[in-house]
């Protein structure tokens, strides 16, 4: 029983990895300007449950309540779509890539509904927050691309990148089982640090620019609130 409720929650844990946006789970940082590793990328709904971010964008008591329901949502879904046997069957691959088109969709659609509560000011700060948070994947996000005048030829090659990426990920999680920790961690480090440069050689010098302009100034976020709790 022990061993099937671990595998249920490496599940839902794999899931928590799926947003709006899919990007590596190695990719991003606990707050700030830049990627590192350990973290998901983020959407809008979920950044705005944090206390700095709401004090940052002066929230208002219904849009803080709109972004904690939005979020109760997400992960509801995510736990509901844990297999009931732990998942360690055969066709995981597939049930993976299901699992995470269906998360894509509903978390796209739950940032759009939050972002629809947002002023002009707060949308612009939330996309700069955006952008310091998930690093170099947030070019995948159509507002984001949209301040940045990203062409679609460009779009087309952030889209390649990004499967690329996937790929190497995919690649890596298999062969991470078998390494320590510290070699883990090293290994994916080095392929965040790599998927970033892929993604950002999309951009011109004078977009890479506007997308350090965007950020604006740099804000501290704990973002442990968001991370899956462990259970033994």
């Amino acid at each position: 029983m022990l061993r099937i409720k671990q595998l249920s929650l490496a599940f839902v844990g794999l899931l928590s990895c799926i947003s709006s946006v899919d990007v590596a789970c190695a990719q991003g940082g606990g707050g700030g300007r830049g990627p590192g590793r350990g973290q998901q990328t983020r959407t809008r709904f979920e950044l705005a449950t944090l206390p700095e971010v709401q004090s940052e964008l002066k929230l208002t008591e219904e849009q803080k309540k709109l972004a904690s329901e939005q979020l109760a949502k997400l992960r509801e879904k995510q736990a509901a779509m844990a297999p009931a046997g732990g998942g360690g069957g055969g066709g995981g691959g597939a049930a993976m890539q299901a699992a995470r088109a269906e998360m894509q969709k509903m978390g796209a659609e739950l940032d759009a509904t939050f972002s629809a509560k947002l002023d002009d000011a707060q949308k612009t700060r939330m996309h700069g927050l955006i952008a310091q948070v998930n690093g170099a994947a947030a070019l995948m996000d159509t507002a984001i691309a949209k301040a940045l005048e990203i062409t679609d030829e460009q779009t087309a090659k952030l889209k390649a990148a990004n499967e690329a990426n996937q790929a190497a990920r995919r690649e890596a999680m298999a062969g991470a089982q078998n390494m320590s920790q510290e070699e883990r961690a090293e290994a994916m480090a080095k392929m965040a640090t790599e998927q970033t440069k892929a993604l950002m050689a999309v951009l011109t010098e004078s977009q890479t620019k506007k997308l350090e302009t965007l950020k604006g100034a740099a804000l501290t976020i704990d973002m442990a609130p968001l991370r899956p709790a462990r259970r033994q």
